[in-house]
Parts: structure tokens; sequence; C-alpha cells
């Protein structure tokens, strides 16, 4: 009879144990924890999404531009000339002692064809003068994305400057590995 009552009290132990959830405490936890992290970052894109035109004019007051449906508007309404690619051009920074450089390639835009036509003939000056343009430039300068309008600018007036027949409107990197 004792043999029976222990048997009985080991099922109903094992049974009880079998009821109880595994780390249940635990589990609880990482819910509360995973709440705390998500529920914030839910609450505060919700925020942003709701109050968009708000965030968007402190935004543009901070000079920082965010993409609107006005900006994709004004972009498909530009008129854009004619292309040429200058590609694969390898500059060594100044400063760099020949460790660093920079692969560069560049689509010119024009709207008049004998600019283009222009720079075709010309092109080994139009290299030579880019490279020396981006030679002058410290790995630095040519790291800084900021810097890059800057640069674009310096390279389109260095490219006018050879061109008679009209100008480069304007100047893209297709192509910009700093190494």
């Amino acid at each position: 009879m004792a043999e029976s009552d222990n048997l009985q009290s080991s099922i109903e132990t094992e049974g009880s144990e079998e009821a109880k959830p595994a780390g249940g405490g635990r589990n609880l936890f990482l819910l509360t924890i995973v709440m705390a992290v998500l529920l914030p970052i839910g609450a505060g894109a919700y925020l942003t999404y709701a109050n968009y035109e708000r965030f968007a004019g402190v935004a543009r007051a901070a000079g920082i531009q965010l993409g609107t449906e006005d900006a994709w508007m004004q972009q498909g309404s530009t008129k854009y000339g004619q292309f040429i690619q200058l590609s694969d051009m390898v500059i060594n920074p100044v400063g760099s002692s020949g460790k660093r450089y920079l692969l560069v390639s560049l689509g010119l835009e024009s709207h008049n064809p004998a600019t283009l036509e222009e720079i075709v003939a010309k092109e080994v000056v139009v290299r030579d003068t880019i490279l020396k343009v981006l030679g002058l430039r410290t790995v630095d300068e040519l790291a800084d994305i900021n810097r890059r309008g800057e640069l674009k600018n310096a390279l389109r007036e260095a490219v006018n400057a050879i061109v008679h027949e009209g100008q480069i409107d304007r100047m893209y990197f297709t192509q910009f590995v700093l190494q």
C-alpha cells in the first residue's frame, strides 16, 4: 500500500510540474522588454507620420531637405540635355604619397550637341584637366560627401574653360570610389 501511495504521489508531482510552463517568468520579462522598446518606436513613427508637414517645415528651416511629392514632381519636369560619359579616371589625391587613389567616372550634360562633339574631339585635354583638378584635392576633401557639389562645380567650370561651343550644364558622378 505504501508503494502505491508513493507511486500516486510521484505521478501527481510530475503532473503538476508539466502544468507549469518552463521559464514563465523569463518569457514575461522578455515580453516586457520588447514592448518597452517597440512601443516608443511605434509611437514616434506614428507621430512623425501624423505631423509630417510640421516636421518637414522644421527640417526645411534647419536646411535639411526631405523627399516630398513636390520634389518628385519638380524633378520630373527637369529638361535633360544630351550626355557623354568619361569613364575610369584614376587620381592620386594630394598628400597620399601614392597610397590612396580615387577612381571616378563622370557624366557630362549639355543642351547643345556641339558642346559634346567638342568634348569628344578634345577628350585628352578634358581628361587631363579633370585629373589636375581632382589631383589637387586631399583625401579628406574627396571623402567629404558634403563637398561633392563644390567639386562638381569646380570640374564643370574647368571643362567649360576648354570648350568654345556652348557649355556643360550639369555634371554627374557615375562612379566615385576612394581607396
